[in-house]
């Protein structure tokens, strides 16, 4: 499984060993910048994962404003697809809820750029969830995504999978109010791939029954042999 590896500046940041990474940032294919993108996950290898809060994206500053060195940008989740809840002027913001927001350097077009939200995300085996991503300085840099396939009111059709973790689908948004990122001018027609990657580890298992009673006795033999001891 791949590991995360962020260059920021000069400084190589490692992922820890226990997380693991959806990608396609490398993938070929020209890479698009706008305000933001938003697109289905879904935990398919059968286990259920947690979403760290850590994504690398691929900003890249506006022509029109090329001394943007950061950006502030914010991630949405919700439980169930993206389908039906992305209306343009906004009126779907109540179906979302922030995971939380970052400030990311922008590394420029084919470059990773480190966001951390601070915040994680538990995904259910086989659940599918939406995520947004938005830039949200007005278009000083936009986030990165691919071209895809398909109406953006269809079921998704473009996807990629880790094995474990698996994208799917897509739209572009334009730049939108940073109080509500969903209200925008405009978005994509044809479904758009987010262009990036995510760090994700596996949840931590729920112990049996019989695994919490063994380690109940075990701890209480313990206390047991303790007392005896001082005896």
């Amino acid at each position: 499984m791949n590991r995360l590896l962020v260059l920021i500046g000069t400084a190589t940041l490692a992922v820890s060993a226990h997380a693991d990474l959806w990608s396609n940032f490398d993938e070929p294919g020209s890479v698009i910048h706008y305000g933001g993108t938003i697109f289905d996950i879904q935990a398919s290898g059968g286990n259920d994962l947690t979403l760290t809060g850590r994504f690398n994206l691929n900003l890249d500053v506006n022509s029109l404003d090329t001394s943007d060195t950061t950006e502030s940008v914010a991630v949405y989740y919700r439980e169930g697809s993206y389908l039906g809840h992305i209306a343009n002027d906004g009126s779907n913001l109540g179906d979302w809820t922030l995971l939380g927001t970052g400030i990311a350097n922008v590394a420029g077009d084919g470059n990773r750029s480190l966001l951390d939200v601070g915040s994680s995300l538990n995904l259910t085996a086989g659940q599918t969830y939406g995520l947004a991503i938005f830039a949200l300085d007005g278009g000083a840099a936009g986030i990165g995504y691919r071209s895809g396939t398909g109406s953006v009111n269809v079921a998704p059709q473009n996807t990629f999978t880790s094995g474990e973790l698996t994208v799917s689908g897509g739209v572009a948004k334009g730049f939108g109010l940073a109080s509500n990122p969903f209200a925008t001018h405009n978005g994509s027609s044809t479904q758009r791939l987010f262009a990036g990657e995510i760090e994700y580890t596996a949840a931590a298992p729920v112990p049996e029954p019989a695994s919490m009673a063994a380690l109940g006795l075990g701890a209480l033999a313990l206390i047991r042999r303790r007392k005896a001891a001082k005896k």
